[in-house]
């Protein structure tokens, strides 16, 4: 009779065992599981910031763009304007707009500092 008790006893105790090696595999798994989605979460935030400063990259570079077609229809105002006090003489507007770089943006290249701030 001792040996039956002896081999229930071993019985129960691998059964006890494997019942802890599962709960211990499922604990583990649930670990894993709670990393996998913090890092799921810091990967959506971090992704939500780079989009946020993409768009603000994006409204200077518009910004920038507004500026330079505001600048570019002020041109033609300067010139209509010029043109008026200059009187109908051909000759005479031409003169007007000789000194003129806005007129004369055939060979303009960027400067070195401009490019700095472009």
């Amino acid at each position: 009779m001792s040996q039956q008790h002896s081999n229930s006893n071993d019985t129960a105790a691998r059964d006890t065992s494997h019942a802890v090696q599962l709960f211990q595999d499922a604990h583990q798994k649930m670990v894993m599981l709670k990393r996998v989605e913090e890092q799921m979460a810091q990967l959506v935030q971090r992704r939500r910031t780079l989009m946020d400063e993409l768009r603000s990259v994006q409204s200077q570079i518009n910004d920038e763009f507004d500026k330079m077609f505001k600048s570019g229809q002020e041109i033609p105002a300067r010139l209509k304007g010029l043109a008026a006090h200059t009187g109908a003489g051909a000759s005479r507007g031409e003169h007007a707009f000789a000194d003129d770089p806005a007129v004369h943006d055939d060979d303009h290249q960027l400067n070195p500092e401009d490019e700095a701030v472009a």
